[in-house]
């Protein structure tokens, strides 16, 4: 009896995340709610699509989960990196204008970037994000 409390308690608090999560994909045009697992295999393919040539803009327009960059391409605001987690500052740090990365996992899910420029501590980024449920 006490197991089934713990799963009640851990449903409960679990919630919230899963409905954010798909709430969030429903403002994109890619409504799939992806685990580990598929997200992983999804966004290795979309890594292998930049590869052949296909365009970042287009992928990201059709693919990201980011509400706020999807329709610009996945293109974001010059910024100075402030307040991005560390797995996406690490990436962009790494790369040139022109370059992107190899994907990477952070808390929001998995991501592919594009720097597009850096002029002294500025920084305009694409990226492709595929979230990933709890």
């Amino acid at each position: 009896m006490a197991n089934v409390k713990i799963i009640q308690i851990f449903a409960i608090l679990l919630f919230p995340i899963i409905a954010e999560a798909q709430f969030y994909n429903r403002l994109t045009n890619n409504n799939v709610n992806y685990n580990d697992s598929t997200a992983k295999v999804a966004i290795g393919a979309l890594s292998d699509s930049l590869h052949q040539g296909k365009s970042f803009t287009d992928l990201a327009f059709k693919y990201s989960q980011d509400p706020g960059s999807y329709k610009q391409g996945g293109e974001l605001k010059p910024n100075t990196m402030e307040g991005f987690v560390k797995e996406y500052k690490k990436a962009v740090f790494k790369l040139n204008p022109g370059e992107t990365s190899l994907p990477f996992r952070s808390e929001f899910g998995y991501h592919i970037v594009q720097l597009v420029s850096r002029k002294d501590n500025v920084f305009v980024t694409r990226h492709i994000l595929l979230r990933v449920d709890p």
